[in-house]
């Protein structure tokens, strides 16, 4: 028992004052462990022990069984039980709403622990009338420790393409830090974002259900007191790989209890009002990827479905280059992966079986030249545009074919094709059930196709209306992609 403003012990003092700092004090004001605190008669000292409510005498007054005077328990002298600590008088109090006293970080890990391992005792240790903004800031520090450390691998799989690119030289400090920005706040926003909306929704329906079957003794605040503070229990889901499957498991297994404690009601209750939303959620959650799974195949067996990602950012390297370069593309794709701005790895089709390894840059590989320090790439790089010769008009580099040579990029017909991607035909024989090719535009513009014979519509019609355009601004016209080969690029005229 100690002074609310002060913090002085108040233990064996006759006065109903503070000696340290004056401020009056009744022993009603506090709350103990039943029997751990004595009160003495202040004539003769006679012990008595608080079995009622809050550890208190029942009842507050009598005749004492010693002197026989009048006492009331507000004017009886308190001492801790012989052999209890002044610690062990006080009941438990919660960790959370105590965080000014025990700092913020202790203050949360121990409400974390309680979540976990005694979710009903946490429970009774906040008052009915509490903050529930309290409450929903430990549930956002707790989502937020959550999804960052889940958001790390992410962080560190964006960080070391750039960390290569930066130690040749090609990737700014700057470039790096905004990128881990990115990487690790994008999905940290969305998780976070996405958990509230979820917690948000799950107290509505749990208390909705509640008030159905059961008689919640307290309102929606305490429900909402209930799912906030269980959130603790999910901190098992920043284990990496596994957590995710199974800590909200037992933040479900915890809002069960704080529900039952909370509101008062049987664990039957608590537990069908509790179990309701995440269940629903988990049944349309498998619904969803089910159907999304389905769809998937059944447009990738319709040709619906086609990966144009890769692609695409290639041509929006192509136009950066071209805008930072008065207009002029490079005199070889390769350098936009010496440069930094796309990966190997996007000038193959991804349902493709052209390796890597087997891509000639020059006197290397695809496969080589990523790993080879600036100096080299460069010299690399310029080999391969030796190679290429004078008069080209397409050019092959993986599973892409450059279509760029001769075209103005400052100012480019938006129709001009600027590269198709067409599998590598020395490693893809063409299986019309499940690859594709895709055509890229000056204007940016991207159409994808499946494959319905190397030479027949619809890319036979798609070439003729594109050489046609070709003619009327004086361009040379295209082969067909499946003849331009790493050996062969496609020249023109003699």
């Amino acid at each position: 028992m100690r002074c609310e403003v002060c913090d002085y012990p108040l233990w064996n003092i006759r006065d109903r004052v503070c000696p340290e700092c004056g401020s009056p004090f009744k022993p009603s004001d506090f709350e103990f462990i039943i029997n751990a605190v004595r009160f003495c008669c202040p004539h003769c000292g006679q012990d008595y022990y608080g079995t009622g409510d809050r550890g208190h005498l029942t009842p507050s007054e009598f005749d004492c069984v010693r002197c026989g005077r009048h006492v009331q328990m507000d004017e009886m002298v308190l001492r801790p039980t012989e052999g209890v600590m002044e610690e062990q008088t006080r009941v438990d109090e919660m960790p959370w709403l105590d965080r000014g006293k025990s700092g913020r970080f202790k203050a949360w890990f121990r409400t974390v622990t309680r979540s976990m391992i005694a979710p009903g005792r946490l429970m009774r240790t906040v008052p009915e009338g509490a903050s529930g903004w309290s409450a929903l800031i430990f549930a956002v520090v707790t989502m937020l420790v959550v999804s960052m450390i889940n958001a790390a691998p992410i962080l560190l799989i964006a960080l070391i393409p750039m960390s290569i690119s930066g130690a040749r030289g090609s990737a700014s400090p700057g470039r790096m830090a905004l990128s881990g920005v990115f990487a690790l706040g994008i999905p940290t926003a969305i998780a976070l974002i996405g958990g509230l909306i979820l917690m948000f929704l799950w107290t509505g329906a749990t208390h909705l259900i509640l008030r159905l079957i059961a008689r919640p003794a307290a309102g929606l605040g305490r429900t909402f007191q209930a799912i906030c503070y269980a959130s603790g229990a999910n901190i098992i889901s920043a284990i990496p790989c596994l957590g995710v499957y199974f800590g909200w498991i037992w933040w479900v297994v915890s809002a069960v209890l704080m529900v039952k404690e909370g509101q008062k009601v049987s664990g039957a209750r608590a537990s069908l009002a509790v179990l309701a939303f995440p269940a629903t959620a988990l049944v349309v959650g498998i619904g969803l990827y089910a159907w999304f799974v389905f769809w998937a195949l059944s447009m990738s067996a319709s040709g619906g479905l086609t990966s144009t990602s890769g692609v695409q950012s290639v041509a929006t390297a192509l136009q950066d280059w071209a805008q930072d370069h008065d207009g002029a593309y490079p005199d070889h794709a390769i350098r936009l992966v010496q440069e930094g701005l796309i990966s190997a790895a996007s000038l193959l089709d991804p349902t493709g079986s052209t390796p890597m390894l087997s891509v000639p840059v020059g006197s290397t590989t695809l496969d080589n030249f990523e790993a080879m320090t600036g100096e080299e790439q460069a010299a690399v790089a310029q080999e391969a545009v030796d190679a290429l010769g004078p008069n080209v008009v397409a050019y092959r580099l993986g599973d892409v074919v450059f279509t760029y040579p001769g075209i103005d990029g400052a100012d480019p017909d938006p129709g001009l094709w600027i590269l198709v991607r067409w599998p590598d035909p020395d490693h893809n024989p063409i299986n019309p059930a499940t690859e594709s090719w895709v055509i890229v535009k000056a204007d940016g513009t991207t159409s994808s196709y499946r494959f319905s014979g190397l030479a027949a519509s619809p890319m036979a019609a798609n070439l003729k209306q594109q050489n046609l355009l070709r003619k009327s601004l004086g361009l040379p016209p295209l082969p067909h992609p499946s003849t331009v080969t790493h050996d062969a690029p496609a020249v023109a005229g003699p």
